[in-house]
């Protein structure tokens, strides 16, 4: 079986499982092209994505790479822990994440960043099961067929940036984006009834690669030292999805987006962030295999970053946040939007070298026909200044 025909038969069930059209695993977030993480850092995160745009930890702005300071990376872990409810029976999974690996120099009033950060993340997992109509010779349980329908990968930017700041009150910055990834799929049928020669299971795998460059850029005001102003945008450029190395099934172009970012930090020890962010996941169209649909979509967030009290000899970061934005896909005629809350802490260790982060993300998604979904997202991230 082709990947093509594959996909199309993965895209098929994951649909009708998240109408409610099957009783099994599935969910309404992780159609099409897959799931967007936001390409957020930890710290972020824990303020509801409020600060993105100026945020060094966050590869959004180029130019926010000038906030850096010193030499330094940040990698983080998001496990995301998913409820899915549909027709009445409640499942829950667990889907593991590495999202963001950022490292960064300054070199004069310059700074040079490297990101690997997950654009769309399209792992999950359905399992359908049916009883066998009796054949001749059953005895006991009837015989019971498995289908399991599987995709894990997905599409990663890979960029590389540079920030210039030569003044207190400005910066601006620009990047190379590169998307890249791998996107595994099985479709898999097993029998409870292992006699030989009575059912015979089936797997199908494929691989879809994915290749394309893009470019971003950004800059960040400071009209006055209390007041941030930022924004950026991505052009996507041309992405091919490719089976193996070789068969081209789909030409494309990855969503451009465009973010706007206020701070105001004349409050001693408090930050507070706004921030809007548009993505136009209507380009995804062009890669899609299947019926599904991808719409444009505009996201807004909310948060403070407080420096909240010291303990033995640490200030630690507390964080609070929220906001609401489309998610790629629709779903039934609906468009899929996720509404968070957010909390987090930051803990300095090693003299401030060392900064462990820790937030906790509650999401929820638009129901629809019947499927409600909602999920925990927790992320831990470390930033090391050597």
């Amino acid at each position: 079986m082709s990947a093509k025909a594959l996909w199309s038969g993965l895209v098929v069930m994951a649909f009708a499982v998240a109408t409610g059209s099957a009783g099994a695993q599935g969910n309404v977030s992780t159609l099409g092209q897959g799931y967007p993480p936001g390409q957020l850092s930890t710290r972020d995160m824990g303020s509801g994505g409020a600060f993105g745009e100026i945020d060094a930890e966050s590869p959004l702005n180029p130019a926010a790479l000038s906030a850096w300071g010193s030499i330094g990376l940040h990698f983080q872990y998001d496990p995301e822990f998913r409820t899915v409810t549909a027709n009445g029976v409640t499942e829950h999974t667990t889907t593991n994440r590495f999202p963001l690996f950022i490292g960064a120099i300054p070199i004069s009033h310059f700074t040079l960043g490297l990101s690997f950060s997950t654009l769309l993340d399209r792992t999950w997992e359905t399992n359908v099961t049916q009883t066998l109509a009796p054949q001749i010779g059953d005895v006991g349980l009837p015989s019971t067929e498995t289908t399991t329908f599987r995709s894990t990968g997905g599409i990663s930017d890979l960029r590389l940036g540079v920030a210039w700041s030569a003044t207190p009150w400005l910066a601006v910055g620009a990047g190379v984006d590169w998307f890249t990834g791998q996107n595994q799929i099985l479709q898999q049928v097993t029998f409870s009834d292992t006699t030989p020669g009575r059912f015979f299971p089936s797997v199908n795998n494929s691989t879809i690669s994915y290749g394309g460059i893009g470019a971003s850029a950004g800059i960040i005001l400071r009209p006055i030292h209390s007041l941030a102003l930022a924004g950026s945008f991505r052009v996507g450029g041309n992405v091919r999805a490719r089976e193996g190395d070789s068969t081209t099934l789909a030409n494309g172009n990855i969503p451009a987006r465009a973010g706007g970012q206020i701070a105001f930090t004349g409050i001693p020890g408090v930050s507070l962030g706004a921030r809007v962010d548009w993505e136009q996941w209507s380009k995804l169209n062009d890669l899609s295999v299947g019926d599904v649909t991808a719409k444009d979509g505009l996201g807004w967030s909310v948060g403070t970053d407080v420096q909240a009290f010291s303990l033995f000899g640490r200030t630690i970061q507390l964080r609070l946040g929220g906001g609401r934005r489309a998610l790629p896909y629709v779903v039934a005629g609906t468009q899929i939007n996720e509404t968070d809350l957010s909390g987090g802490v930051g803990i300095p260790f090693g003299r401030g070298r060392v900064t462990l982060d820790i937030s906790v993300v509650r999401d929820w998604r638009t129901s629809v026909v019947g499927v409600t979904e909602s999920a925990y997202i927790t992320s831990t991230g470390l930033t090391i200044h050597p």
